[in-house]
């Protein structure tokens, strides 16, 4: 009688299963090997995921959407429930897909796709129905990357290495920033990632610095500020800095000093104070409610 009446409160919801409903704060990848950490707990837990890059944690803290690789080598993108281990890939019907990123509100999915022999952006919703390609234009012949998200979840940033365009969810334009106005043109990558700050002030993004001492140029994070159009470095030199994530006030990023030969994931306020390492030999930082 007692097993019955326990099995009754399990299926009623009255008993809850441990870890059923389990969120986590942070993710990232340590040795090809993707991790999610709980604040809570002061703990990390490995997510088996072979043959996998870019992780990025859902705003609940409960998925993590990340790049596969297939035995012929093409990349899609897949997501995984951190409760029930379930894997699921999305709808995108492209074999060369890349670097999912979240909505704050964790409806959509954007990421890198290859087609018609050009790089786009594309749009999924988190029930996983047909994509909708973003960048439906072709007056861009460097492509398209690097998308990012508004704090309100309802525009979209994507950079072609010349300008940065601020897009609807449908893909039309609604403001376009040369890149040459504010900052060296010439020293960004397609991975170089722009950031608007809550409010939409302030633009923070990363590119390539002249700094001494490197066998490559290093990068660093900058912050502009869209009323005076006046770029600051916020990272110090001989510091590589790069895939800044905005949380609150602070600024999250992959870097690692002259000499050093592991990235770290550090954070520090965006005036560029307060610096702090967070987590040693990880990068591809990704946070819940980002």
């Amino acid at each position: 009688m007692k097993h019955f009446i326990l099995i009754v409160m399990i299926l009623s919801g009255n008993i809850s299963i441990a870890q059923s409903n389990k969120s986590y704060d942070y993710c990232y990848t340590r040795n090809k090997t993707i991790y999610v950490y709980s604040l809570s707990e002061k703990k990390e837990y490995p997510v088996a995921l072979p043959y996998s890059t870019d992780p990025c944690l859902s705003p609940d803290g409960k998925k993590v959407a990340y790049t596969a690789y297939d035995a012929k080598g093409d990349r899609t993108v897949m997501t995984i429930d951190l409760n029930t281990k379930r894997k699921t890939l999305l709808n995108t019907g492209i074999k060369n897909c890349y670097a999912p990123v979240w909505s704050p509100d964790g409806q959509y999915i954007l990421y890198n796709a290859f087609r018609k022999d050009n790089w786009s952006i594309c749009l999924i919703d988190k029930d996983n129905h047909a994509p909708v390609l973003l960048t439906k234009d072709a007056g861009s012949s460097l492509g398209y990357f690097s998308p990012s998200w508004t704090s309100d979840s309802k525009k979209i940033l994507v950079q072609n290495m010349e300008s940065v365009f601020i897009l609807d969810l449908a893909g039309s334009r609604l403001k376009t920033y040369k890149i040459a106005d504010f900052t060296d043109a010439n020293s960004i990558s397609s991975a170089s990632r722009f950031l608007l700050t809550a409010g939409e002030r302030q633009m923070v993004f990363d590119r390539s610095v002249d700094d001494a001492g490197w066998d490559e140029p290093p990068g660093a994070i900058f912050i502009h500020d869209m009323n005076t159009n006046r770029s600051v470095r916020l990272t110090q030199k001989n510091f590589n800095c790069y895939q800044p994530v905005i949380k609150g006030n602070r600024v999250f990023f992959s870097g690692y000093k002259l000499k050093e030969k592991n990235a770290s994931v550090y954070s520090m306020d965006l005036d560029g104070k307060n610096l702090k390492l967070e987590f040693r030999n990880t990068w591809d930082f990704s946070v819940k409610n980002q």
